[in-house]
This record gives structure tokens, sequence and C-alpha cells, in this order.
């Protein structure tokens, strides 16, 4: 009987063995089938988070193209702008110009190129005038002369040349000196 409980006891401590190591390998294949499934977990979160930041970057890139579009358009909505007011000055320009009596000064001639006509007319005044002046000039030394042969004052009253060329008028500055006018 002896051997039959140990045969018995063997038997049993078999059966819990095969019992634990039964258990054991279940519990390592489901620890296995776990961490597998949560691999594939992980897996999937990293595909989502990746597939995120990918649409993420995305809608930066957009929206990085919609600023550069809209600066763009900006830029060539201010270029018009200054177009249009540099036009609307020039128009305004343009209208003074044509709104001012014409003058007949120096800028007009500066601007305007005078005809070889004008040229001729203006080279012979000026040559009627210094012909003139250089006639007054030693009219009034020989009057100086006599005058102070004669210790006489000299006379000033009137003009002993007679009178200046067509278009000529004698003036004088406010210092008194003597200018002649066209």
């Amino acid at each position: 009987m002896e051997g039959l409980v140990r045969e018995e006891e063997e038997r049993r401590m078999h059966l819990e063995a095969e019992e634990l190591l039964r258990l054991e390998e279940e519990w390592m294949y489901r620890g296995a089938e776990e961490r597998l499934e949560e691999e594939r977990l992980l897996q999937k979160e990293a595909e989502r988070l990746q597939e995120e930041q990918l649409r993420r970057e995305e809608e930066e890139r957009l929206l990085l193209e919609e600023v550069g579009r809209l600066e763009e358009e900006e830029r060539l909505k201010e270029e018009r702008l200054e177009e249009e007011r540099l036009h609307r000055e020039e128009e305004r320009v343009r209208r003074e110009e044509e709104e001012r009596p014409r003058r007949a000064d120096c800028t007009s001639f500066v601007r305007q190129p005078m005809s070889i006509r004008q040229r001729r007319e203006t080279r012979d005044r000026l040559q009627e005038l210094m012909d003139w002046m250089e006639g007054f000039k030693k009219k009034m030394e020989m009057k100086v002369k006599t005058h102070e042969d004669r210790n006489e004052p000299p006379q000033t009253s009137t003009d002993p040349l007679g009178p200046l060329p067509p278009g000529w008028e004698m003036r004088q500055t406010s210092s008194g000196r003597t200018y002649f006018n066209n």
C-alpha cells in the first residue's frame, strides 16, 4: 500500500507538474499574445501619429502657400495703388501746366528751343543795344572831359544820345544802378 500511495502521490505530483507546465505555457502564450497585441496597438498608434504629423505638415505647407499668395496679392495691390497715385499726380501736374498762363521768361526759353530766325533777331537786338551803350559811354566820357576842362558839373537832366532803340527802356535799381530792359 505504501507503494500505491507513493504511486498515487507521484502521479498526483506528476499531474500537478503537468498542470503547472500547462498553466505556465498558457501564461507565456497569453503573455506573448498580449505583448503582440500591445505591439500591434503601439504600431497602429505610431502610424496614426505619423499620419497626423504628415497631415499637419501638409496643412502648414498649404497655409504657407496661402500666406505667400496673399502677400503677393497685397504687394501687387500696393504697386497698383502707387501707379494710380503717380498717374493722378502726373495728371494733376499736366492740368496745372495747361491752366497756367504761358510766360515769356528764362525757363520757357530753356524748355523751348529758339528757331534760327529768333536767334538772329535776338543777336541783332543785343548788338544794337551794345552799340548804343558803347556810343553812350563815349559821349559821356567826352562830356565829362569837357566839363572837367571847364570845371563844370555834367548835366544829367537830358539824354544827349537821344531815344533808345525800339523795344528798349532804361531803368534804375533801388541802389541807383542803371540797366536796360527789352
